[in-house]
């Protein structure tokens, strides 16, 4: 699904932040491909210890602008 997105809107993997709530079915998997990711934790779960971290975590929508801005200042 993420390498079809990327192919449909040309663009490379390091010009998108994925932003999702499942650790392994969306940070991961957009990570793997080297997209920035964040991951939305509203309910505060324990990251998988097997499971290199996301770019970002947030833990309400609100926070997400400024998180994925501040990708632009790296």
């Amino acid at each position: 699904m993420f390498e079809k997105a990327l192919q449909l809107h040309q663009l490379n993997p390091e010009e998108v932040v994925h932003v999702g709530d499942h650790p392994i079915n969306d940070v991961k998997a957009a990570a793997d491909l080297k997209m920035k990711t964040v991951w939305v934790n509203i309910w505060k779960a324990q990251w998988p210890s097997d499971v290199k971290p996301a770019d970002a975590e947030v833990t309400s929508l609100d926070q997400l602008p400024s998180v994925v801005d501040s990708f632009s200042h790296q």
